[in-house]
């Protein structure tokens, strides 16, 4: 009962870290999707549209608004950026705490099945002895809760692999200017 006990526990702790995970890796699509959509925008009109926007200026309190609003952009993206790199931090460590549950419950599931493959051979002895067939009914729940150890398992380790080969954000600095800026 108590390795049971300890099994629910932890399948239900990997449960809810995998779908913790998953929600992380679904923010991170759709915020690596925007940050895609906004370098795009970027190398399409090119850095010199910032430059226009700044000569085209009619006075100088117009420029200093300009270079503001040209600011808060950089800004803004920079910090879109660095978000996007601390969530995808936070997912490899997230995989990585999943994987340590994934271990753990599959010990608890090892260590159940071979108790009740014991308990099994015990009770088989037990009822050759007396003539009779005892099956307790606790006996009937640890399958079914061996498979959904395994089912968590599986679907916990598919999580983190999905986890690990998500789009790195990494891919989203760029150093030179786009192909458009050298015609």
């Amino acid at each position: 009962v108590g390795s049971e006990m300890c099994i629910r526990d932890r399948t239900d702790r990997t449960e809810e870290m995998k779908n913790l995970l998953i929600d992380a890796q679904i923010q991170e699509a759709r915020q690596y999707q925007m940050m895609r959509l906004r370098i795009q925008w970027l190398y399409e009109t090119g850095y010199s549209s910032f430059l226009e926007q700044l000569l085209s200026a009619s006075d100088f309190p117009d420029f200093l608004n300009r270079s503001e609003q040209i600011r808060s952009l950089i800004t803004y993206d920079r910090n879109q950026l660095t978000e996007l790199s601390n969530l995808r931090s936070s997912i490899e460590t997230d995989a990585a705490l999943l994987t340590k549950q994934c271990d753990l419950l599959r010990a608890s599931r090892d260590a159940l099945s071979m108790e009740y493959e014991k308990l099994l051979i015990l009770l088989n002895q037990q009822n050759t002895a007396s003539g009779e067939s005892v099956f307790p009914e606790v006996f009937s729940r640890i399958p079914e809760l061996i498979a959904r150890a395994d089912e968590q398992i599986e679907e916990g380790q598919l999580a983190v692999d999905q986890g690990i080969h998500a789009p790195s954000s990494d891919c989203l600095l760029y150093t030179s200017p786009s192909p458009r800026d050298t015609r």
